[in-house]
């Protein structure tokens, strides 16, 4: 292999044990704002091989992917990713993404490292709401019962944009339904 390609992060399971110390901060680190988020090398060898490679990857600033837990089991993939900083006596890498897929380079300032953090967020959100709902409705169409979480949507009874309506309310289970995506187009219509 001549390159890196991806990395991951692997969402803790309850009550089992978290091995690196990004599994417990990089969706803290994520939400409350940094420009980056650190990376855990393997092992305690930073010319370990999968260290040199994120060494590699910030010294020639390729653009990786990287697989973030959202759920046990379930990861969303973030691209690009860079990484921009190494860190031996830490142990860590310093990784940023980008806002545009298209990117063929790390972002430059940390406005942009931002700006393209604020987006990763969105996604996340996006992400935990989906598995909330669908786990919510253990994995049924709470319009038809169809039994396939794949083909489900997760859907706003109340509009998440309702400036009127508490926080606590918008993210109330009450608030929201798992559908077949035949059937949100219909619930969207009907507000």
């Amino acid at each position: 292999m001549r390159h890196l390609l991806s990395i991951k992060t692997v969402y803790p399971r309850p009550g089992r044990r978290v091995w690196y110390d990004d599994q417990r901060e990089v969706h803290q680190q994520i939400f409350s704002g940094d420009e980056s988020v650190d990376y855990a090398f393997m092992g305690t060898n930073p010319d370990a091989a999968d260290n040199r490679w994120l060494r590699d990857a910030l010294d020639s600033q390729i653009p990786i992917i990287y697989f973030l837990g959202t759920a046990p089991g379930f990861y969303q993939a973030i691209i690009p990713t860079f990484v921009v900083g190494f860190d031996p006596a830490s142990l860590k890498a310093r990784i940023a993404f980008a806002a545009s897929e298209a990117a063929t380079a790390a972002p430059e300032t940390i406005a942009e490292r931002r700006y393209a953090l604020r987006t990763v967020k969105q996604r996340l959100h996006q992400a935990s709401f989906r598995e909330m709902v669908i786990s919510a409705y253990r994995g049924k169409c709470a319009i038809s019962g169809l039994p396939e979480p794949l083909l489900l949507d997760a859907a706003h009874i109340m509009d998440d944009r309702d400036v009127s309506s508490s926080r606590k309310k918008r993210m109330a289970p009450s608030s929201k339904v798992s559908a077949g995506s035949n059937h949100d187009g219909e619930h969207q219509e009907s507000r």
